[in-house]
């Protein structure tokens, strides 16, 4: 079953709940800030073929600009970015979508529609 990382007031995570439940996909919702993904599942992810730090990363995100990241990113050893985005689910971009086998992160209608709805 899919997983799917939100904020109930994020406008994008919105937009991908609604075309899941358009389209009768079953998916668990999980508050990113009070739970965010685990530090195993954030391991696995980033080890996927289509799957990059810098999509993941909610760039534009208050956490992100607090620890001046994009300062330290390009100094910081992979474990170390991944284990501050388990501990602060507002590093990561959302809605952040898992199933176990792939992952994708943000709304995009086209390359969500494709990822999640033709399987």
């Amino acid at each position: 079953m899919l997983k799917v990382y939100e904020l109930k007031s994020c406008s994008t995570c919105k937009k991908a709940i609604k075309t899941l439940d358009d389209h009768d996909i079953p998916y668990e919702r999980i508050d990113i800030r009070e739970n965010p993904p685990t530090m195993d599942v954030l391991t696995h992810v980033i080890g996927l073929d289509d799957v990059d730090l810098d999509q993941m990363l909610n760039k534009r995100g208050n956490s992100y600009k607090e620890l001046g990241l994009k300062e330290k990113l390009s100094d910081m050893a992979m474990t170390d970015v991944l284990k501050l985005m388990a501990s602060d689910g507002m590093l990561i971009k959302r809605p952040f979508v898992y199933d176990g086998e792939q992952a994708s992160f943000g709304f995009k209608e086209s390359e969500f529609t494709n990822k999640w709805l033709n399987q």
